[in-house]
């Protein structure tokens, strides 16, 4: 089996039509943040190279090509074109980040905060996974978002704690 190109043409244009915009989205968002969280703050090259590399390819393979795709086994429809396997591995997705606040790098009013935009970015990965049929493209995705996103933050808090 292992990890293929899927359905090419839909994943290609799930990378032009939802990837870039999420990318440009994240970029832009992350540069105006005004609060951050603890683990912006790289203690070592392991964690940058965590961050920036491994955090996607783990978590989508977990969300998207274990649960996700247990669940479209498992549950069948669609709200529009999105199936409710997407929805609810995309809220399960949101709610696994929980765990930044058990690990103390997020406060719970920060994890609330967040809640919404973790869940839209796991319903536009998962769709990404639905069309294409492949791992490959929420992954790319989802390390470049990531990492453009505490690349951001780490530079503002940088900056504004003068380190």
């Amino acid at each position: 089996m292992g990890i293929t190109f899927g359905k090419l043409k839909n994943g290609i244009l799930s990378l032009i039509f939802l990837g870039i915009p999420f990318i440009t989205i994240a970029f832009f968002s992350s540069k105006n943040a005004k609060k951050s969280i603890k683990y912006v703050f790289y203690k070592s090259k392991w964690q940058i190279i965590y961050i920036w590399i491994l955090v996607g390819p783990i978590e989508e393979l977990f969300f998207r090509g274990v649960i996700q795709s247990y669940l479209e086994l498992k549950i069948q429809g669609t709200i529009f074109t999105i199936s409710y396997a997407t929805i609810i591995s995309s809220f399960i997705f949101s709610f696994f980040h929980i765990l930044n606040v058990k690990t103390k790098n997020e406060s719970f009013k920060s994890f609330l905060k967040l809640f919404p935009s973790r869940f839209i970015a796991g319903m536009t990965l998962g769709y990404m996974f639905q069309v294409s049929k492949s791992i490959l493209y929420p992954v790319i995705i989802h390390n470049l978002v990531d990492g453009i996103t505490f690349e951001n933050l780490r530079k503002k808090l940088l900056i504004l704690y003068q380190y």
